[in-house]
């Protein structure tokens, strides 16, 4: 599994902050590495996060899961109810 901030992101984040300490977040600084990271890197984020967690909580994740799949039924039950009572 690869870690999703390379070592040189910590270097550099570590270097402004020794360098300068007073100085406060832009927003600037927030774009710039936005654009560092493309959206193309999301999926494999997302996976090494349920990796992560999977390992850390396997049980815990499982129930998540259920439950949110549970969730998104019961709500797509109530819309299907509600368009047929809307129909009558």
């Amino acid at each position: 599994m690869t870690c999703p901030i390379s070592v040189r992101e910590v270097g550099d984040a570590e270097r402004r902050a020794n360098d300068d300490a007073s100085a406060p977040f832009t927003y600037d600084e927030f774009r710039r590495r936005r654009r560092d990271r493309p959206l193309r890197e999301l999926p494999s984020l997302t996976r090494a996060s349920v990796r992560l967690v999977h390992r850390a909580a396997p049980r815990e994740l499982r129930i998540e899961v259920v439950l949110s799949l549970a969730a998104g039924l019961c709500a797509a039950a109530q819309l299907v109810f509600t368009r047929t009572l809307l129909q009558r």
